[in-house]
């Protein structure tokens, strides 16, 4: 039981991050490693809030929600500023974004890391899920991310996502502002992965500086697992982040059933996607390359 609840618990406080990589890695393909950032500077945000203003009533929580949200926003706005107006490539400028956020992080916070174990937040006030607190918070995102993105998908803004990493030249014919697009893909995913560093935060008790490391990294793992269940689908679908994080989370915890110690599970994210990039270097180039264009490169 506490196998599946485990689960089903990470899935759900991951999947934010998940959505915000698959669009900007996946979507409009750009190596987006502000999104490690924004992960950081997310979870600080709204921690600090938490402990500044409580948590205690529905409106503080959703405060502290909110701040989670304009954290990692703020970052990607800053990323995205900086290539569009210093025109500088994607990567370089969140290269750049990750320096900076690393020192505003530190002034921020105050301290290497800070336990919220003093905070108490409405819903551990939920009897029902008190041994799973974070669980219903992580299931009505979940459910409202999935609803969202798929009528998202349908709108205007969101097959302009698509174009985006398909073909740039298109907002110019049709006199749409590829800088818009850019602006509201990039602040949208990073925003995202700042509501999903709360979450992790929450589920943990404690916010740590460093806790950024190897986000990007996992981003892709789930988007190759999420693209290779869904290969016989629509390319484009909510459901590529669903089936990619669920899968991801179901193989870390039964490897941690095995004993299987997390600290070297990022090095095992990284033998994975060579693993899936060989093997389709090996006996698919064509799919080899498709491959790198999803992951933003």
């Amino acid at each position: 039981m506490n196998f599946l609840m485990n689960l089903i618990e990470f899935s759900f406080l991951y999947f934010p991050l998940m959505v915000g990589g698959y669009i900007s890695i996946s979507l409009m393909r750009l190596p987006d490693l502000s999104i490690e950032a924004a992960y950081v500077f997310g979870a600080i945000l709204a921690s600090k809030t938490a402990l500044i203003f409580g948590g205690e009533s529905l409106l503080k929580y959703l405060l502290v929600i909110f701040a989670s949200l304009l954290g990692g926003a703020l970052v990607g706005f800053i990323s995205s500023s900086l290539s569009i107006f210093l025109k500088l490539p994607h990567m370089l400028s969140a290269i750049l974004t990750i320096g900076m956020f690393q020192g505003i992080n530190q002034i921020v916070l105050g301290c290497s890391n800070i336990s919220l174990a003093s905070v108490d937040l409405v819903i551990n006030k939920i009897i029902i899920f008190q041994n799973y607190p974070e669980f219903l918070v992580g299931f009505l995102i979940f459910m409202l991310l999935i609803l969202i993105g798929f009528l998202f998908f349908k709108t205007s803004l969101g097959y302009c996502l698509v174009v985006f990493g398909i073909n740039g030249e298109f907002f110019s014919f049709y006199n749409i502002s590829k800088k818009y697009v850019y602006f509201v893909g990039i602040i949208l995913s990073n925003a995202l992965a700042g509501l999903s560093g709360f979450l992790i935060v929450q589920a943990s008790g404690f916010v740590d500086i460093g806790m950024g490391s190897g986000i990007a990294l996992l981003c892709i793992a789930v988007i190759l697992f999420g693209n290779f269940f869904n290969r016989f689908k629509k390319r484009v679908s909510i459901f590529v982040p669903v089936l990619g994080v669920c899968s991801y989370i179901l193989l870390q915890q039964l490897m941690m059933q095995f004993g299987f110690d997390t600290k070297y599970f990022t090095m095992l994210q990284a033998i994975l996607i060579l693993c899936f990039l060989f093997l389709n270097l090996k006996f698919n180039e064509v799919n080899f390359k498709k491959m790198l264009n999803n992951l933003g490169f």
